[in-house]
């Protein structure tokens, strides 16, 4: 039986100082902010658009898209890509954080009155998320791409005059940080269509750094993103339980998957985040560095026989693909969850 992301999966994300976040079964990619072609028949809120594998893909920004006054942009930047139907959009934000799952969580109604009333709103509740307030962005409200994209075809992609707000916003960018955003554009016009052969095929994988090497996690293997709370040595347990901790009152078992990947300790471990995977009943947390990106995958692009790992490494990686010119091992959960060893009986005081 196929595997389904749950939809109460969320992608939390930064714009500034601001949370927000959007479905995770909805992120195509995340990228870095490229070149944009300007088109000025687009909304004042859709700062551009770029050729991503062939499509062309209005960028939006939240905060012009509210009637807020936004940032200059910044050749730090990133963009979602999101998929909308058969169309994408993609949103430029500061940075991606972690998915969480929104049904742990309390959620309350956001005051329309916060939100400008000459357009449809696109922030429907707050999410209370360790002390933070999280935006919860209804992405069927942000843009009818239908009439943008007729507007694009239009225009043929050809250079645009620009408004005096987005020559605000690109004004402060170097000849050399001008350099970087053009070869990002024709990296992404360049790079081989994965996406088109159809969406049944692809599924979504986390991108998690250990040790500062990259692995992927199939997202449907995933309970949950958290911080490292009060994390609790266990003595007389082997050394690839890293210890454990509270999550809201269940007493998680934390797996040093530096010392399970290449046989050693992480002695940064409590400083991590924690990947909360399930298999059958049993629940345990990976030690990782960070969550660094969400992205869908063509299951036909998978090596099944993992190249480039150490025979520990090997173990726990059932695939493997090439991601952004490096190759990354998929972990193989199920075999994980399957060992013997996991299984700490330890109480915790909250």
């Amino acid at each position: 039986m196929e595997k389904k992301v749950d939809s109460s999966f969320y992608l939390i994300f930064s714009i500034n100082d601001s949370r927000y976040s959007i479905p995770a079964d909805k992120v195509v990619e995340i990228l870095w902010f490229p070149e944009l072609t300007f088109i000025s028949s687009l909304p004042e809120f859709l700062i551009g658009v770029f050729n991503f594998r062939g499509e062309i893909i209005p960028v939006l920004d939240i905060n012009l898209r509210q009637d807020f006054q936004t940032h200059q942009c910044s050749v730090n930047d990133k963009i979602i890509v999101i998929q909308m139907n058969d169309k994408k959009l993609a949103l430029r934000i500061t940075m991606a954080h972690e998915v969480i799952n929104i049904e742990n969580f309390d959620m309350i109604p956001y005051e329309k009155n916060h939100q400008n009333q000459t357009s449809v709103p696109i922030i429907s509740r707050i999410i209370k998320y360790n002390n933070e307030i999280i935006q919860k962005v209804d992405i069927e409200n942000l843009v009818p791409l239908e009439i943008v994209l007729e507007s694009v075809e239009d225009n043929k992609l050809s250079s645009d005059k620009t408004t005096p707000l987005l020559n605000k916003l690109f004004s402060e960018f170097s000849k050399d940080e001008l350099s970087v955003l053009k070869k990002r554009k024709e990296s992404y016009l360049k790079e081989a269509d994965k996406v088109q052969e159809g969406l049944t095929s692809l599924i979504s994988i986390a991108i998690v750094m250990i040790e500062g090497e990259n692995f992927g996690i199939d997202l449907r293997d995933i309970v949950e993103f958290s911080e490292i709370h009060s994390l609790t040595n266990v003595p007389c347990t082997p050394e690839h339980i890293a210890g454990c901790m509270n999550l809201r009152g269940d007493i998680l078992t934390l797996l040093d998957m530096n010392y399970l990947l290449k046989s050693k300790t992480n002695t940064k471990a409590a400083m991590g985040k924690v990947v909360v995977v399930k298999k059958d009943e049993l629940i345990v947390g990976l030690v990782v560095d960070e969550l660094l990106d969400v992205i869908y995958v063509d299951k036909k692009q998978f090596l099944i026989s993992p190249l480039m790992v150490t025979e520990s490494e090997s173990e726990l990686i059932k695939e493997t693909y090439f991601y952004q010119n490096q190759t990354i091992g998929i972990l193989d959960i199920d075999r994980l969850c399957g060992r013997e060893d996991l299984i700490v009986n330890v109480s915790l005081q909250d």
